[in-house]
């Protein structure tokens, strides 16, 4: 792989996880607003946002670990010397462990 080709690749992977990052952070706020807030008294007003926040975080579930999959295949995570992007990819799929385990206490929430 040509070292344009590997720019092209990071600044995707970049621009990915800005996307991901921006998705988690309205994710969070709507949690404060819908399920913290006393607006999840409101059955209607509270599903509704549960729903949204669902989406939202299933989005970026789905896009951090395309993303991260797709940046790994040319940097393989267990061989070779350890370096950044490494690093990067070992985060990018732990803070997609804590996206799925935030959908999950959602979805505890919405069956309540």
């Amino acid at each position: 792989m040509s070292s344009q080709d590997k720019d092209v690749l990071l600044f995707h992977y970049s621009n990915g996880t800005k996307n991901v990052s921006l998705c988690t952070i309205v994710s969070i706020f709507l949690i404060l607003v819908f399920i913290i807030s006393p607006l999840n008294q409101f059955i209607i007003a509270s599903m509704f946002g549960k729903i949204i926040i669902l989406t939202l975080l299933g989005f970026a579930l789905y896009k951090n670990t395309s993303i991260t999959y797709e940046f790994s295949k040319n940097n393989h995570l267990f061989s070779g010397a350890w370096n950044s992007k490494k690093t990067n990819i070992l985060f990018s799929y732990v803070f997609s462990l804590f996206i799925f385990i935030l959908i999950l206490s959602v979805l505890n929430r919405l069956f309540r």
